[in-house]
């Protein structure tokens, strides 16, 4: 089928206090569409020969993460829209399966208060967890609509605005907390990394990068500590104390490309302080062209009816 993701799900039966179910665990580890068969609900110890396919329920907290303060509202369970191939019977076969749409648990969310797209990401697990029974009520499903072009004068959409975030937790200096960064500029003050980039509209790219710095004693001067950020030849100079993000413009090429960040200050040789990379994050406005492990485009809010012009390397496909 396609557009369909194949992946192993992770299943375990656990019991919660919604309602007093039983209920099984799918783990997820990125965004797609995944694909759950009666097969693997067997494979899992499951006997689905009593599972009523029309009753099966898909439940998710929209993969967010448990606010620190107890005053502030945990995220609820609630039903997903699933779609469920059973075959137009009661009997949820082994060949049988259902569809949903997850979200990684680390991912780009649309954010309505800056306009753009923001990273999310969860520091205590990898694994995104949707909670699965069957045999209580009717499930939810997928309400389908209409694939034809219903405009052809609608404005077509071959563009939009990419982002990639790149980000590593090698060291914690602090040896606690959530704190971690990929790079410690004391142990080695030139990090350099290669990435990919293609389908790119003109050169010009957004690069952002965090540093943070660990201390170890408090003092009323911190030193100044600076960066010389080079992509692909292009420098540009940052300097901060504590930590701070930057937003830089740099020109990029389709293909592989090269980030370098080097520590221009002197070198704290007590180690008192420990200025390091967290992340940095391209954001660059590219066609819609789909290659390699590319499932989604990220769109902003767009309104009215519009198509969406998806092209493979080697041939167009107008959806």
């Amino acid at each position: 089928m396609k557009g369909i993701i194949f992946c192993f799900c992770l299943l375990s039966s656990v019991v919660t206090s919604f309602a007093q179910q039983q209920f099984y665990k799918i783990y997820t580890s990125e965004n797609g569409i995944y694909k759950v068969s009666g097969r693997d609900l067997q494979d899992s110890g499951i006997d689905i020969s009593v599972i009523d396919p029309q009753t099966i329920q898909l439940y998710s907290d929209d993969q967010k993460m448990l606010p620190y303060s107890t005053e502030t509202n945990a995220p609820e369970l609630r039903e997903m829209a699933i779609e469920v191939y059973s075959g137009n019977d009661s009997l949820f076969d082994a060949d049988d399966y259902f569809i949903f749409y997850a979200n990684a648990l680390n991912r780009f969310e649309w954010d309505d208060d800056i306009g753009d797209y923001q990273f999310i990401s969860n520091p205590y697990d990898t694994l995104a967890c949707y909670w699965l029974r069957w045999n209580v009520e009717k499930g939810k499903r997928i309400t389908k609509k209409n694939g034809d072009i219903q405009n052809i004068s609608a404005p077509v959409i071959n563009s939009f605005k990419d982002h990639i975030h790149f980000e590593k937790d090698f060291y914690n200096p602090y040896k606690s907390g959530l704190i971690w960064v990929w790079n410690i500029f004391n142990n080695n003050p030139e990090f350099n990394y290669h990435f990919e980039v293609d389908s790119i509209i003109g050169e010009s790219a957004e690069i952002t990068s965090s540093f943070y710095t660990f201390r170890f004693y408090s003092s009323s001067t911190s030193p100044e500590h600076n960066v010389d950020i080079n992509v692909n030849g292009d420098h540009r100079e940052v300097s901060f104390y504590l930590g701070k993000s930057f937003t830089k413009s740099f020109s990029l090429i389709n293909g592989e490309n090269f980030i370098e960040y080097k520590y221009t200050a002197d070198p704290h040789k007590d180690n008192a302080y420990q200025p390091g990379l967290d992340w940095f994050e391209i954001s660059y406005l590219r066609s819609t062209v789909l290659f390699g492990g590319d499932k989604e485009i990220l769109l902003g809010k767009t309104n009215g009816v519009f198509h969406v012009e998806y092209n493979r390397k080697l041939r167009a496909d107008s959806i």
